[in-house]
């Protein structure tokens, strides 16, 4: 039996490994590589510039009531972001290239149903339980009757197959049903393409969506196997307004308006039987029917601003490092203010020290070879939207971004440390997963300077959580920009208005912000950028 155990052990123990591609574990300093601190090297003698006081003085202003939770759109989010320019005016910060302030506008517009219905006879059909339809993707309709529907079995149009038929021109302005995937023959092969179980006709809604349009299908229902299914798949579009990085308010769309609908609800609006409709919509006819169509949209507008501060590289000013933190939180409720003092408060006030940092190294002319670029990015809380709009709409070319250092909720210390009794210590995500070299230099300026337990446990492929895809880092990884996560962890305090400065570690939040510039630094005046050492996944 012991045997067995060790042979299982090694067996789970082989397939873990496979599963953590990434760096997983905990990392702490090697003291025989520590360096003593001198003062006369650039990188130490700024990084030395970022004190605790001002940290301090810093957060509770931006984590104070008058800031309001500093929600996007808000008077209070207005009143933080000129607290974070007045600073970088203070100390005379370059606007970044092509930019004639420290703002990039950003407008986001949100959509959603407001009470949709689909009724048949004394039948009433719910969203989301019954049927679904995209807001930001679907016009809307209001009471449309819809008297006729034309049957088009999986609506595919191939070479192999066809389920439209030759005359087409009674299709315009009507209401069709398809089904959803492709007809398979008796081995369970498509009909489409007998060389696979499944053709692009079943992966790829876009190609249905596309011939409905090109005959001018004006409302397609799509006929899926479990709605409550697709809900929880597609929960992103469907449970929470849905954005989009303009202002898109009353915008027409020339597609078809699709919904998603049960067998059920199929069956009830062509009188069939669950059982039967499936046949009856694949046999290709139209159907007198008797519906209403009533989806009622809801969108606002909120207007907001990334915050950039450059600073200019010595040499190498084309290219350049970003270091990125969001500035916007969850704002109020009522008279309860969220005050996201660690979320990101934190991320916030250590740019501007950074920024500050920066300053003075420029003032002093002791600026590393390669330009920085410090970017407050707004409505990470809502979707990371402030970053995505930034790599869409880079200030700089996104060839030329060396890397992305991001920071997020730094200044508390989670239950896993707490109970331990360690609070020195910071968990890295990302660092290993585009540029090896980028882990290499935050480990050995780790070993050298900070002396911080670096833990990569959340950066593991196999970890449940998937922050690296949740905080703004990942704007940039997604473009293929070497990019880092640095992070303290979750608490009871999170996304709850006792998210307030008083509870911040300022001893160990100043020491990770200075390890912060250091990683930053070292990245900016290598000789040579950080290689790519593998794609994007």
């Amino acid at each position: 039996m012991k045997g067995k155990l060790v042979l299982l052990l090694v067996c789970f123990m082989a397939i873990n490994s496979i599963n953590a591609q990434y760096v997983g574990d905990v990392i702490t300093a090697d003291p025989t590589k520590r360096i003593s601190k001198s003062m006369d090297k650039p990188m130490l003698k700024f990084s030395d510039e970022v004190k605790l006081d001002e940290l301090k003085t810093h957060l509770y202003k931006i984590a104070s009531a008058e800031m309001g939770g500093r929600e996007p759109g808000s008077e209070g989010m207005n009143k933080a972001e000129t607290y974070i320019t007045d600073l970088l005016k203070k100390h005379k910060v370059s606007f970044a290239p092509g930019l004639n302030s420290y703002y990039q506008p950003v407008e986001f517009t949100f959509s959603s149903w407001e009470d949709p219905k689909i009724t048949a006879g004394d039948k009433e059909f719910k969203h989301l339980w019954d049927f679904a339809s995209f807001p930001n993707k679907t016009n809307e309709v209001l009471g449309a009757n819809i008297n006729k529907v034309h049957l088009l079995g999986y609506g595919i149009e191939h070479k192999s197959i066809s389920n439209y038929p030759k005359k087409t021109a009674d299709l315009k302005g009507s209401t069709a049903i398809v089904l959803h995937g492709e007809p398979k023959d008796s081995d369970g092969n498509s009909m489409v393409d007998k060389s696979v179980s499944e053709s692009d006709w079943t992966t790829n809604i876009d190609l249905k969506i596309g011939v409905a349009k090109k005959y001018g299908i004006q409302n397609l229902l799509v006929v899926i196997g479990d709605v409550r299914d697709f809900v929880a798949k597609n929960r992103g579009g469907l449970l929470r307004p849905s954005s989009e990085m303009k202002n898109t308010i009353g915008k027409k769309f020339d597609t078809p308006n699709v919904i998603y609908i049960s067998k059920a609800m199929a069956a009830a609006i062509l009188g069939q039987t669950e059982e039967e409709v499936s046949n009856f919509i694949e046999k290709g006819t139209s159907s007198e029917t008797n519906f209403v169509l009533n989806l009622k949209k809801k969108q606002y507008l909120i207007k907001g601003n990334n915050i950039a501060a450059y600073f200019k590289g010595s040499k190498k000013a084309d290219e350049v490092v970003v270091l990125s933190a969001h500035h916007d939180h969850v704002g109020q409720k009522g008279e309860e203010i969220f005050y996201g003092a660690d979320d990101n408060g934190t991320g916030t006030v250590a740019l501007m020290e950074i920024a500050e940092s920066l300053a003075l190294a420029e003032k002093a002319g002791k600026m590393p070879e390669r330009s920085i670029l410090v970017l407050w990015v707004t409505a990470e809380e809502k979707g990371l939207l402030g970053s995505k709009y930034y790599v869409e709409n880079p200030i700089l070319p996104i060839e030329k971004t060396v890397a992305d250092i991001n920071i997020d909720m730094i200044g508390r210390n989670d239950k896993k440390y707490t109970e331990a009794g360690n609070t020195n210590y910071v968990y890295v995500i990302g660092a290993d997963r585009i540029s090896k070299e980028l882990h290499e230099v935050n480990v050995q300026l780790n070993d050298q300077y900070s002396d911080l337990t670096l833990d990569y446990t959340y950066n593991s492929d196999s970890d449940p959580n998937r922050f690296y895809f949740r905080a703004d880092h990942y704007s940039f990884a997604s473009k293929g920009i070497p990019a880092v996560f640095f992070f303290t962890g979750v608490h009871d305090d999170y996304h709850k208005t006792t998210d307030t400065p008083d509870k911040i570690d300022f001893t160990k939040y100043t020491k990770i912000t200075q390890h912060i510039f250091n990683v930053a630094w070292e990245i900016a005046d290598r000789k040579e950028r950080l290689k790519i050492t593998e794609q994007v996944k």
